[in-house]
């Protein structure tokens, strides 16, 4: 019987696969131990004994190539992860083939393998193994289909580490790691480098450049950003003025490259001009609290549906819609979190404990996001809008009568003010107020009355004093922001010509391009 006739019969019946029982196994499952009974399909089984269907899933997914999945019997958090990575990738154009199961590197035996669009997992990315998934994995394993993306460890020309998947599997901050990416899901044309590790905070991944990151391709310029590909000499007086202001603080948040993440602190994941975090410590810390990132996705959903799909979506992460995303007040800043879906029903958020948010910090999910701040053009032309979102709420912070943009209105000094606020946003806006750190500032510059009879000498010494009021952690970026682009490093490999971009101290310099907002 043909592959095509196989599945057929299953869309015109029911898929079966002669595995696992033909039980839908999911977390909390296990087989039959002493002291326990066997729990299957979510339900107490103690009329089974000696059955192993976990034991066997947990070996078929290794088997594949997803090393999340545990040995053993259980039906853990690792299983549920390692097959929703499995629904994942067999939704996708190509999987991998073990053509040479003698040679001892792992990416050496696996080849490229289209899917035909009948082969193709139909369901869910939900982690549980339901009736598709089983006849898909039995699809597989009859094909010596493996995953079709190997991440591994190099240290020079060698390979220290192969199908590496957790953040802190190899934790060693020499080696490179590097993406055997064979799914067809990306447009690739560049080196595979992905980043290295870290123990900075937790320890995890990052991406820095000049050597994690692609050059031109990923450096943050108006071809890359703003809608038309503009050259930086084909701005408008407000794009020009916004985007320097951007610009100005992505290189001290992403190193002023779109693929430079980081996996490895308390905000789990982050990445974009402005550093979105998937989460933030909690409290106990090992709770999560509702971070930027989300909202970022929720307003790329609703503006450009395609581009989210392709970055996010099809791996079976959603959103909230951007009118349902929350905003606080307090601090001018979105917030949120990530759903996921289901088995039955919509998407739903995910659990918000430390454990389960700690998968985006794994390698796969590292890469998913990278190629999407690589390939994915509206994923990044989104974050022009989004951060311009960001400066329109900073500005209109009310300020004794005023508004924040009344009081500050130089590009300088609007560029400090994100700065800040993505960093310590309470310092910026508290209560719905101009926060303290405004407060010591304008103070210290000895500023007094109606903002709108200032003038230079007003606006320079409110941007000294923006400097040093800030927290003493934030002050080299502060320093960096105010000069900019002064100290741009040349070891960054900076293709934008800094002739001419020098951030404006003039007052009312600052103009906020309003476009599509």
């Amino acid at each position: 019987m043909t592959d095509f006739l196989r599945w057929l019969i299953a869309v015109l019946t029911r898929p079966t696969s002669g595995l696992f029982g033909e039980l839908d196994l999911r977390d909390g499952d296990r087989d039959p131990s002493p002291g326990a009974t066997a729990r299957y399909a979510g339900q107490d089984r103690p009329g089974l004994l000696g059955t192993t269907h976990v034991h066997d899933l947990n070996q078929a997914l290794r088997t594949l190539g997803f090393l999340l999945a545990p040995p053993g019997g259980e039906f853990t958090r690792e299983t549920r992860w390692a097959l929703q990575e499995f629904q994942r990738y067999a939704t996708l154009p190509a999987s991998a083939v073990e053509r040479f199961p003698h040679l001892p590197r792992w990416s050496d035996r696996l080849a490229a393998l289209p899917i035909a669009v009948h082969e193709r997992y139909r369901g869910r990315a939900t982690g549980v193994l339901n009736a598709w998934t089983r006849f898909t994995l039995r699809h597989w394993l009859d094909n010596r289909r493996r995953c079709p993306v190997v991440v591994e460890a190099r240290t020079g020309g060698t390979v220290v580490a192969d199908n590496v998947w957790r953040p802190d599997e190899v934790p060693d901050n020499t080696p490179r790691f590097h993406v055997i990416d064979l799914s067809g899901a990306w447009t690739t044309a560049e080196p595979d480098v992905a980043g290295d590790y870290t123990p900075a905070v937790r320890g995890g991944a990052r991406s820095v450049p000049p050597i994690h990151t692609w050059q031109p391709l990923g450096e943050v310029l108006p071809e890359h950003l703003l809608p038309g590909s503009p050259a930086i000499g084909d701005l408008t007086v407000p794009q020009l003025s916004t985007f320097k202001v951007v610009r100005a603080v992505a290189d001290v948040e992403c190193y002023g490259y779109f693929d430079s993440l980081n996996a490895y602190d308390n905000g789990y994941l982050s990445l974009g001009l402005c550093h979105w975090t998937a989460g933030l410590r909690g409290n106990p810390e090992t709770a999560v609290d509702k971070a930027e990132l989300w909202p970022y996705l929720s307003l790329l959903r609703s503006r450009d549906r395609d581009a989210f799909d392709e970055a996010v979506g099809r791996f079976g992460l959603d959103v909230v819609p951007w009118e349902s995303v929350e905003f606080n007040a307090n601090q001018r800043k979105y917030v949120g979190r990530a759903l996921v879906v289901q088995e039955k029903g919509g998407p739903q958020p995910l659990p918000a404990t430390r454990d389960e948010y700690d998968v985006f910090r794994g390698w796969h999910w590292f890469h998913r996001f990278q190629m999407a701040c690589r390939t994915v053009d509206g994923f990044r032309r989104g974050m022009w809008t989004m951060s311009r979102i960001r400066l329109r709420d900073i500005l209109s912070i009310p300020w004794d009568g005023h508004r924040v943009g009344d009081v500050v209105t130089s590009e300088r000094g609007v560029a400090l003010l994100l700065r800040w606020h993505v960093n310590r946003p309470a310092d910026v806006c508290t209560g719905g107020q101009a926060g303290p750190g405004l407060a010591i500032a304008r103070t210290a510059a000895g500023l007094t009355g109606d903002p709108a009879g200032w003038g230079d000498t007003e606006e320079l010494a409110l941007i000294t004093e923006l400097v040093k009021a800030a927290p003493a952690s934030l002050t080299p970026s502060m320093e960096y922001v105010e000069a900019w682009p002064e100290k741009m490093p040349k070891t960054r490999g900076y293709t934008l010509p800094a002739d001419g971009l020098r951030l404006s101290a003039a007052r009312g310099s600052f103009a906020l391009d309003t476009d599509g907002l």
